[in-house]
């Protein structure tokens, strides 16, 4: 939440200086780290001046919070509330402050996944506070109204293997049987000698709360002695899948609607339930296509697009992915667009 300073023009200029640089025009990186340096010693200064008058208070436990629903958006965003776990004290001068929220009601409709060009929510407080403060971001996971059959033949595969075998099915075992998430990957980063666990609720959400929960409940009930991990960020990359597609009898032609239905869930299952669903390649993708209902001949091309409509390059290879920031391709509720040809 930010705080509002004591007058509207203030209030701009704090959320103008406390934000990141991006780019700079400078001649020379000498010149752009001077720059930035002189960025940062005005902003403690304004920050510090428009502050003073800020008095303190505390955001107390049970505040709520809630989110509009817009189902305009892709994903679209549903209506929930949100309650404060705890007290928060806010020191004088203080701009911002974070809470610690738990939705109000069961189920994955609180659950907030990261969306890359994603739309920020509209957040409201449904309860008084001591100032006038305003929501700037909310996350929020581990909602669920029950674990699906596929789930939970993840999360019992994990537990038998990682209760015998080696570390990595430990640790999936430790995310999705101990914590409850609906998919999970492990990588090794050999370099530093330390597991990072990609977890992601039924939803595709994280949240920090949620991904401290996770990686204690991995600590504390899979991890041996002298071993580290460490639990990574997913973000989610909306996307539109474009294919042609050859059937075996130009008869087909005239009633493609099957196919289309059959088409779509195969491409979903290869985006959604590989466990390496941070990799996609054309070819593969074709195949599915392919595989998906016997009146195809060939899936001739395949072309991912993202929320623009910009044709999208395969991911990198899996070992160069260590250490990075895992990216889920989100078909969502966008159709495909599929042009079919009968055979010559």
């Amino acid at each position: 939440m930010r705080r509002r300073t004591s007058s509207p023009r203030k209030s701009a200029f704090v959320d103008i200086v406390s934000g990141e640089p991006d780019t700079f025009d400078g001649a020379t990186p000498a010149s752009r780290a001077s720059l930035i340096r002189l960025l940062a010693a005005m902003r403690t200064a304004i920050l510090g001046h428009f502050g003073s008058n800020l008095a303190p208070g505390v955001l107390r436990k049970g505040h709520r919070v809630s989110v509009t629903a817009d189902t305009t958006q892709q994903p679209p965003i549903r209506a929930a509330e949100y309650a404060a776990l705890e007290d928060s004290p806010v020191a004088v001068g203080q701009v911002s402050a974070t809470i610690r929220v738990r939705a109000t009601r069961v189920g994955s409709d609180a659950n907030r996944p990261a969306v890359v060009g994603g739309v920020v929510p509209t957040i409201t407080s449904t309860d008084k506070l001591f100032d006038t403060f305003t929501s700037v971001s909310l996350e929020a996971a581990g909602g669920s109204f029950g674990q699906s059959d596929a789930a939970l033949k993840r999360a019992t595969g994990a537990s038998w293997s990682g209760r015998w075998g080696p570390n990595s099915p430990a640790y999936l075992a430790g995310a999705l049987a101990d914590a409850g998430a609906a998919r999970a990957v492990v990588r090794k980063d050999q370099t530093k000698g330390i597991a990072l666990v990609y977890p992601v609720d039924e939803s595709w959400a994280q949240s920090t709360s949620w991904l401290e929960y996770v990686g204690q409940q991995i600590r504390t009930r899979r991890e041996g002695v002298g071993c580290r991990s460490s639990v990574e960020r997913v973000d989610n990359q909306r996307i539109r899948v474009s294919l042609t597609v050859l059937l075996r009898d130009s008869r087909d032609l005239v009633r493609t609607a099957p196919i289309v239905t059959a088409i779509e869930r195969s491409v979903r299952a290869y985006f959604d339930d590989r466990r390496d669903w941070y990799i996609w390649r054309t070819k593969a993708l074709r195949s599915a296509a392919e595989a998906a209902d016997r009146r195809i001949l060939s899936c001739t091309s395949a072309n991912v697009l993202d929320q623009d409509d910009m044709p999208l390059a395969e991911p990198t290879t899996p070992a160069e992915l260590v250490g990075t920031t895992l990216t889920h391709y989100w078909l969502l509720d966008s159709p495909l667009t599929i042009t079919f040809l009968g055979p010559a």
